[in-house]
């Protein structure tokens, strides 16, 4: 939260906004894979994946506006030995 409770966006390289408010990043340094429990979110946010290191290029980074849905949301497998960042937004449509 801004000052006086306001809600902070992060905003592209452009300075547009694009609609993320919090942003949850997962370190897996373990050989095995990792169960992780997700924040809940507001009705009108879900988790959205942005980064998973142990998938194949192309695959691993995904460019903005481009993230998939987490589904279910309540849980993410995060495989051993990578990073995943993930973004709160709205569903997309």
């Amino acid at each position: 939260m801004g000052r006086r409770g306001a809600a902070v966006h992060d905003a592209s390289e452009d300075g547009t906004n694009n609609g993320v408010e919090r942003l949850f990043l997962i370190l897996n340094g373990h050989y095995e894979s990792q169960w992780i429990k997700l924040p809940q979110l507001g009705a009108e946010r879900c988790w959205h994946r942005s980064i998973d290191t142990s998938l194949p290029s192309g695959e691993d980074i995904l460019e903005a506006g481009e993230e998939l849905q987490i589904d279910p949301a309540d849980h993410y497998i995060v495989n051993p030995r990578s990073t995943v960042v993930l973004f709160a937004q709205q569903p997309k449509e």
